[in-house]
Protein backbone atom coordinates (compact mmCIF):
# COMPACT_ATOMS: atom_id res chain seq x y z
CA UNK A 1 0.00 0.00 0.00
CA UNK A 2 2.84 2.38 0.87
CA UNK A 3 5.00 3.68 -1.96
CA UNK A 4 8.27 2.72 -0.29
CA UNK A 5 8.01 0.68 2.92
CA UNK A 6 11.75 0.91 3.58
CA UNK A 7 11.77 4.71 3.42
CA UNK A 8 8.78 4.76 5.75
CA UNK A 9 10.57 2.49 8.22
CA UNK A 10 13.72 4.59 8.07
CA UNK A 11 11.89 7.85 8.79
CA UNK A 12 10.12 6.09 11.66
CA UNK A 13 13.40 4.91 13.17
CA UNK A 14 14.87 8.40 12.89
CA UNK A 15 11.98 9.76 14.95
CA UNK A 16 12.51 7.02 17.54
CA UNK A 17 16.22 7.78 17.80
CA UNK A 18 15.70 11.48 18.46
CA UNK A 19 14.87 12.28 22.09
CA UNK A 20 11.47 13.86 22.62
CA UNK A 21 13.09 17.10 23.80
CA UNK A 22 15.07 17.38 20.57
CA UNK A 23 11.95 16.79 18.48
CA UNK A 24 10.08 19.41 20.52
CA UNK A 25 12.97 21.85 20.10
CA UNK A 26 12.89 21.37 16.33
CA UNK A 27 9.14 22.00 16.24
CA UNK A 28 9.43 25.11 18.40
CA UNK A 29 12.24 26.60 16.31
CA UNK A 30 10.22 25.94 13.16
CA UNK A 31 7.18 27.58 14.75
CA UNK A 32 9.28 30.55 15.84
CA UNK A 33 10.61 30.97 12.32
CA UNK A 34 7.07 30.98 10.92
CA UNK A 35 5.96 33.55 13.48
CA UNK A 36 9.01 35.68 12.67
CA UNK A 37 8.12 35.63 8.98
CA UNK A 38 4.55 36.68 9.77
CA UNK A 39 5.78 39.53 11.99
CA UNK A 40 8.10 40.81 9.27
CA UNK A 41 5.23 40.85 6.78
CA UNK A 42 3.15 42.82 9.27
CA UNK A 43 0.31 40.35 9.80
Amino acid sequence: VLGNPRAYAESNSINEVLPLEVQLDLHMSELGRLLLINDNVGI
